[in-house]
């Protein structure tokens, strides 16, 4: 078992190159180096760090988690770019409201359409990819039939929380709805 830190450029690779091949656990790397310094290493380096995670696996006995499926870290893209999108239009519109030179109204106009587009495209994208696969179309469809949640929200849901659909039964086997 790999115990890995998670976040930063590399993880998304190391995690597709050998998520399927060998079992691996994601760990914060504060908490990671808060173990270490726990046990008096105080040293930064490729092998302390790796006997370090190694040992923090086997104390707090971590379980390896299934990997993450193609459509779901394609999923996870498209909702980290929709996210900064977001972020953009509402800067945007609260730029839009107290600004008084034409040009520069008519640019920011022009950026927050330009944006509002990218956010369409990047919603028809999202509901795509859901509706290809029938297990995340149902498990959207059952979300979108609860009062107050859209599209937008179970597509959310389903992104962030790819295990919405499965539940451990008592006797340790999993059950899909």
């Amino acid at each position: 078992m790999f115990t890995c830190p998670r976040g930063g450029p590399y993880h998304k690779a190391f995690e597709g190159a050998f998520g399927k091949t060998f079992p691996l656990v994601k760990v914060n790397p504060l908490q990671a180096r808060r173990f270490a310094q726990a046990h008096g290493t105080r040293a930064k380096t490729d092998a302390v760090d790796a006997q370090m995670l190694a040992r923090m696996g086997a104390a707090f006995d971590l379980k390896p988690q299934a990997p993450c499926s193609k459509e779901t870290l394609v999923l996870k893209d498209l909702h980290v770019v929709r996210a900064v999108l977001i972020k953009d239009r509402t800067r945007l519109r609260n730029r839009a409201q107290t600004q008084d030179i034409a040009l520069l109204k008519r640019q920011t106009k022009a950026r927050l359409a330009q944006v509002e587009r990218q956010i369409a495209e990047m919603d028809a994208e999202i509901a795509a990819l859901i509706e290809a696969h029938e297990a995340t179309a149902r498990n959207r469809d059952i979300l979108c039939s609860m009062p107050r949640i859209g599209a937008v929200t179970a597509a959310a849901m389903l992104t962030l929380l790819p295990e919405i659909g499965r539940c451990r039964i008592p006797d340790g086997s999993m059950a899909v709805s």
